[in-house]
């Protein structure tokens, strides 16, 4: 299996409330997925109710947090098929910058994880909540990963989806988010 690791540098003027990262590990590397709260507030059915249990295998067992362009990171849930058959697809759209060999590994890293991925993404409206894309049975995928070299934004544009039929669950980024190898 690929090695997915993080790529290093930020890009562009951090505008406030902007996300300019998000975060992804391999489904392989998560122990226990929390379960929602049980708890009856508005929201509680998706909220995670603890941390993540992650693997404490060395140097495995944590999130990859992936910097992109300021401005660029843009989740969507959008209800589809047909009539007695709908279910609800998550995206995500990003622009990874640059274009060299580190970014060129990490893109095939992301491609080799294909379908076995889980990501939290920053959500913009609420600095203390993460959107959980994917769990451990409905990974995370690449739509499409395209760019090159050519203009102002030299990188590469991801769009991942995750097919969980449902809308997306939330995190407390209060509960943490372990950026550090086991």
């Amino acid at each position: 299996m690929c090695d997915l690791k993080a790529l290093s540098g930020a890009c562009g003027n951090k505008i406030p409330g902007t996300p300019d990262y998000f975060y992804l590990i391999p489904q392989s590397e998560i122990a226990t997925f929390p379960a929602v709260k049980t708890t009856t507030a508005a929201g509680d059915k998706k909220t995670l109710a603890a941390a993540f249990g992650l693997s404490t295998v060395v140097g495995k067992g944590y999130w990859r947090k992936i910097p992109i362009l300021t401005g660029t990171g843009n989740f969507r849930s959008t209800t589809e098929g047909e009539v007695g058959g709908k279910m609800t697809k998550q995206r995500f759209d990003a622009f990874v910058r640059g274009f060299d060999n580190v970014e060129a590994e990490w893109n095939d890293a992301l491609v080799c994880n294909d379908g076995c991925m889980v990501a939290l993404i920053p959500y913009k409206a609420n600095p203390n909540l993460l959107i959980v894309m994917g769990d451990l049975n409905n990974g995370v995928y690449v739509e499409s990963s395209e760019g090159g070299t050519g203009g102002e934004r030299v990188g590469k544009q991801i769009t991942l989806y995750a097919d969980t039929g449902y809308e997306p669950l939330y995190y407390e980024v209060s509960l943490g988010v372990d950026v550090t190898p086991s």
